[in-house]
């Protein structure tokens, strides 16, 4: 396995991670140093336990065996605007398939605006400054990809999905047809540190949980094990088929292993 960044360059220690777009988020106690930190704890680097624990959790991707690794990768979306920032992505072979995994590092960071939140925020910015927004188009796109050309942005339950989340899950599956991968996992690893904001955590939680519903047509997903799968055609914006899985795992740096405890109690609070 090896780690490389955006650049090429191999990344040997958790120093020589790529930083991320705004250097006030590489801090310790923070989703980006942490992340870094997590695939360094033994003298080369290593898939964090919790990680390899949830890939067994579905025989779709038991076993795997992650090949490289891409810290702060970046994957163009639909229509005009920026690109999907995956935290990091591997990818690798399970005993079944080609797998692609895009992750989201979280402590208590949000999971950005709600879709109707923030349409209605930027059209009327757009409005006041007399220009157009090609937003609303863009998040109909990535709406279509995910959820269907049924979802709409103005109505429930797709106007309260958490932005981040659904372009997560939409670069998830354009980078996994870009690798070849016919599985892609768009994966949350949350990091509990001694500056988390455990209402903020909450808070998160239950987004998660209403995406998944979103998604799945069902509540409940438990962090440590994986919800799926959706199978995707080829179309406009899938190069291949790719089936998606969608996951999360906590880590709680004080005890030194994996949450699983506390995040299942935090998600049945939500």
């Amino acid at each position: 396995m090896e780690i490389r960044d955006p650049n090429g360059h191999p990344v040997i220690d958790w120093r020589d991670w790529p930083r991320p777009k705004k250097p006030t988020q590489w801090r310790a106690t923070r989703s980006a140093m942490e992340l870094a930190r997590s695939w360094f704890t033994s003298p080369s680097p290593c898939v964090p336990s919790e990680v390899a624990s949830l890939f067994d959790s579905s025989p779709l991707t038991a076993g795997m065996a992650v090949e490289y690794v891409r810290p702060e990768c970046v994957t163009a979306l639909p229509e005009r605007g920026e690109g999907r920032n995956h935290d990091l992505v591997m990818v690798g072979k399970s005993k079944k398939a080609q797998v692609t995994v895009c992750v989201e590092a979280k402590t208590d960071e949000p999971f950005g605006e709600t879709i109707g939140a923030y349409l209605r925020e930027t059209e009327q910015k757009a409005k006041a400054e007399h220009r157009r927004t090609g937003l609303p188009d863009r998040v109909q796109a990535l709406l279509g990809l995910v959820f269907g050309t049924a979802a709409d942005s103005a109505l429930d339950p797709w106007r309260a999905v958490r932005y981040q989340l659904l372009t997560g899950v939409a670069g998830t599956l354009i980078q996994a047809a870009e690798d070849g991968a016919d599985i892609g996992v768009f994966l949350v690893h949350e990091f509990v540190t001694e500056s988390v904001d455990r209402r903020k955590a909450r808070q998160n939680a239950r987004d998660f949980s209403r995406f998944v519903a979103a998604l799945f047509g069902k509540e409940g997903a438990a962090a440590g094990a994986l919800t799926g799968p959706i199978s995707y055609p080829e179309g406009p914006h899938l190069k291949r088929p790719v089936s998606l899985l969608v996951g999360k795992v906590v880590f709680d740096w004080s005890a030194g292993t994996p949450a699983q405890l506390l995040a299942n109690k935090t998600l049945q609070r939500s």
